[in-house]
């Protein structure tokens, strides 16, 4: 379901979008009428033998920049805000780029797989609004999203440095709604629950995991990337243009099922 007159003119940035949410969402955008997404990822990061990002975005009616470049690298992130700039000023920016490997209990958890887990999922999301705040703030208007998840509101076991990163960003989102919306920029995070991407393919191929997961989910099945890219669109569109701080969740009830 879209609206393709809802973000219509709207230039906008989307991290780790080469594939899953940040990919389901740069297509929303172009499709709700967005004119420009400009897409951040790293090189050679499309799935292979499939269309890439920009090709879907510019089918659906946008014109896409693809940025290769690392979210840990603060001038990685500056350069796609600079590409938004350079095509009439950024409007949205979403904070999507983020890495969940699987990691060993925490005695044994080194200090160079905690720092990375943190340098791309919650610095990565710091320079985003760091950069879209400074191009925002001379036009006074503008949304930035970030990619929290339902592990940045509750804990789980294995699951430190992930839910840590998570959780920053969620208490990022806070401050920054305080700090920006005066200013009339909003700052709100979305919390996906148990969402059918890459990452989680493998796992999913087990039907009997996949019995064990729903049930435990109020909705009884698992999302898509396409609800994760349609709530970034209701953030990111005037539709939503009193909503500030806000931590909204996409996960069929999980989180307030845990």
């Amino acid at each position: 379901m879209t609206q393709t007159d809802l973000l219509d003119g709207k230039v906008c940035v989307v991290t780790g979008a080469a594939r899953g949410i940040g990919r389901a969402t740069a297509i929303a955008f172009a499709r709700s009428g967005a004119s420009t997404v400009v897409v951040l990822d790293l090189p050679d990061s499309d799935p292979a033998g499939e269309p890439s990002t920009a090709d879907l975005v510019s089918e659906a009616g946008a014109k896409c920049i693809v940025i290769s470049g690392d979210v840990s690298v603060s001038g990685d992130v500056d350069r796609a805000v600079a590409a938004a700039e350079d095509n009439g000023g950024l409007d949205v920016i979403v904070n999507n780029a983020g890495i969940s490997p699987q990691v060993p209990p925490l005695i044994e958890f080194s200090d160079e797989q905690f720092q990375r887990i943190t340098s791309v999922n919650l610095f990565g999301t710091f320079y985003g609004c760091r950069a879209a705040a400074r191009a925002m703030m001379p036009r006074g208007r503008g949304s930035i999203i970030n990619m929290s998840s339902i592990a940045g509101l509750v804990g789980a076991a294995g699951n430190c440095a992930y839910g840590a990163s998570k959780g920053g960003i969620r208490l990022l989102t806070y401050s920054l709604a305080v700090e920006l919306g005066p200013l009339g920029i909003r700052v709100n995070a979305l919390h996906p629950g148990v969402i059918d991407t890459d990452m989680s393919k493998q796992a999913f191929a087990d039907p009997d995991v996949v019995a064990a997961i729903t049930g435990h989910i109020p909705s009884a099945r698992i999302g898509t990337a396409d609800e994760v890219g349609s709530a970034a669109v209701y953030l990111a569109s005037d539709l939503s243009s009193y909503v500030n701080g806000a931590s909204q969740t996409v996960d069929g009830g999980l989180a307030i099922a845990f």
